[in-house]
């Protein structure tokens, strides 16, 4: 369940808390249009029902920096549950429909001893997220602009039947999530084609071309670490 290099990463986490799905008729249904902030509060725990979300927080600088994009089966907002003052900005990428779950609920000893296994579930998404930013900040610390590119194209190639898909995320997306500006994963996009290792890069088709040469650029520039969209 924990991956151990960004490139093995799903940039779209789905389906990991649907053990859930049993309990939700009973909790608050709420739903929100696209582009919508979520309203979020440490009182509880939510549940992505149906649609995508991004997970992003605003940096110093006031740039968005996105953490994850999920989707429906997923659990949402527990780091709020044990510490307020964090605070993840989630918005609807879809329209969504979510499930509020009472932190009442979760920190009961009832829910442990009549949910062991969703318990364990909410133990092992905290491991799962934990392990995604111990990613970002270990393999992309030292890796050159390009060498980033080249992991977030393999991470959405990944699970995919065809080197040919719908990557469903833009080029400025990759950057926020990537810690690079746009203009600069143009420049790294423009390369990669020149090289004739990708072809076209819209948020509707990417076409990759040599999936050893971006696992070779992925693994091999390397360069200090700089956030330049910061």
């Amino acid at each position: 369940m924990y991956p151990t290099s960004f490139a093995q990463l799903f940039l779209r986490l789905s389906n990991i808390n649907e053990k859930w799905n049993e309990i939700l008729p009973s909790f608050h249904i709420t739903q929100y249009k696209k582009g919508r902030e979520i309203q979020t509060t440490s009182d509880y725990l939510l549940f992505l029902e149906k649609g995508i979300i991004k997970t992003s927080f605003i940096t110093f600088s006031g740039l968005e920096w996105i953490f994850i994009f999920q989707k429906q089966g997923c659990l949402f907002n527990e780091l709020a549950i044990f510490n307020n003052k964090i605070k993840f900005q989630y918005t609807a990428h879809t329209d969504i429909t979510i499930r509020q779950i009472p932190r009442s609920f979760i920190e009961s000893i009832e829910f442990i001893q009549n949910y062991p296994e969703l318990y364990v579930n909410f133990i092992e998404t905290l491991a799962l997220k934990e392990s995604i930013s111990y990613s970002y900040f270990s393999d992309l610390a030292y890796a050159s602009a390009k060498s980033r590119v080249c992991q977030a194209l393999l991470a959405l190639l990944k699970g995919q039947n065809a080197k040919d898909f719908n990557p469903e995320l833009t080029q400025a997306e990759i950057g926020a999530m990537m810690g690079l500006h746009q203009t600069t994963v143009a420049r790294v996009i423009k390369e990669l084609r020149q090289e004739n290792i990708i072809g076209t890069f819209t948020k509707k088709k990417l076409q990759i071309y040599d999936i050893e040469k971006l696992e070779e650029i992925s693994k091999n520039e390397q360069e200090p670490l700089i956030f330049d969209c910061n």
